[in-house]
């Protein structure tokens, strides 16, 4: 059976501060393009969360090009796709619409999907991955929306854990396919492997240098590859990281101070995001600290 892997899509309807084209029809491009490689693969694409970039859309153009280009994914949720960062809200979040309208057809560890003779799991953003019930008698994959890192020399902030240490932990699986982390990565271990597909498109200027791709796994033969999207050219601009050096120099003091491989975009979301991964705070705190961000 082919698959065609992706994560981290963040599609979304406003313009990201670093793109200087028309970022929609970029969008429906990339949309367009999943259709083309799918069709001429017959494959199904599998997808490790973060459809959209935000779980509550008040605008409806999002949801039109998502019904109209969008191709029929197998997938999770991410922590972009829930309302609260919450599983318990899937159907209520953005992504619940895509899932009701059957373009996205949702995978859980409790509802194991099987194709052909591969059986797939899924573990959605605040879930561990765990052992399968059942194994394929071709192939078992997990699809798992977690902070995964390469190597050691990746590891920046937050919480996480490395590619290797999960194909050790987890040797039932013969893939693992991985979403949250943005870089792309593939990593072995005893001809097994976790794929890390990275953003679909470059919304941060930290992604500049980024080839967004996907991957190509033929589960029968054993065979993994990228397929790199076509991207535009000279479409990044960096000239508002300026601007945010020059009105805080306190945040520019902190920036020096950090990993080299520290995003330069990273979000206050995505700092909370990490603050709260390695505090003790309570799921009720977490909850009212989410309705906030969302108001």
């Amino acid at each position: 059976m082919k698959y065609i892997l992706t994560a981290d899509n963040h599609f979304q309807y406003n313009q990201p501060i670093c793109r200087i084209d028309d970022f929609i029809s970029a969008q429906i491009e990339k949309l367009q393009f999943l259709r083309e490689i799918r069709d001429d693969h017959n494959a199904i694409i599998l997808n490790a969360g973060d459809l959209t970039h935000k779980s509550r859309v008040v605008k409806q153009e999002l949801f039109s090009m998502l019904l109209t280009h969008l191709p029929v994914m197998y997938g999770v949720a991410g922590n972009h796709d829930l309302m609260y960062h919450n599983l318990q809200y899937l159907m209520n979040s953005a992504i619940g619409v895509v899932i009701s309208a059957g373009l996205y057809k949702y995978i859980s560890k409790e509802q194991p999907v099987q194709i052909e003779n591969d059986i797939i799991y899924g573990f959605s953003y605040g879930q561990h991955i765990e052992k399968p019930q059942k194994i394929g008698t071709n192939k078992t994959i997990a699809i798992w929306h977690n902070m995964i890192y390469e190597n050691n020399n990746d590891f920046t902030f937050g919480d996480g854990h490395y590619a290797k240490d999960i194909l050790k932990k987890f040797p039932e699986y013969d893939y693992i396919l991985t979403g949250d982390n943005h870089k792309t990565f593939l990593v072995e271990h005893n001809n097994r492997y976790l794929i890390n597909p990275g953003s679909l498109t470059r919304d941060d200027a930290a992604q500049i240098d980024h080839r967004p791709c996907v991957w190509l796994l033929d589960s029968t033969n054993n065979t993994i590859d990228p397929i790199y999207i076509p991207i535009r050219e000279n479409v990044i601009s960096t000239a508002h990281l300026d601007i945010k050096k020059d009105r805080d120099a306190r945040l520019e003091a902190f920036v020096e101070t950090v990993n080299s491989n520290y995003e330069i975009g990273l979000t206050f979301e995505k700092n909370l995001d990490n603050y709260l991964s390695v505090n003790d705070v309570s799921e009720d705190v977490k909850k009212i600290i989410y309705e906030c961000i969302e108001v």
